[in-house]
């Protein structure tokens, strides 16, 4: 039994839950998630500076950021309210 239990999402993936720590549903997939959201940081980071506050640039790195993390957050408790 995990800390995040009951599940209420839709799907549950491949990876065994609270294979590794009862406080993180989908640990393999949590952690490769984050990459995806130091990916909008780092693409933020070193957008040139003319156009690091243009928000078409802002708006596509806040986007992998958002991803990145919501993932994490969907995997890590498997609820519905961050499946959404």
């Amino acid at each position: 039994i995990g800390f995040w239990e009951p599940h209420t999402s839709s799907i549950d993936f491949c990876e065994a839950n609270y294979r590794f720590t009862p406080y993180v549903a989908e640990l393999l997939n949590s952690i490769t998630s984050i990459p995806i959201a130091l990916a909008g940081v780092l693409a933020w980071a070193t957008t040139p500076s003319p156009y690091q506050t243009s928000l078409r640039f802002v708006l596509c790195w806040l986007a992998f950021i958002a991803i990145g993390l919501g993932s994490a957050a969907f995997h890590s408790t498997l609820r519905r309210s961050a499946q959404a």
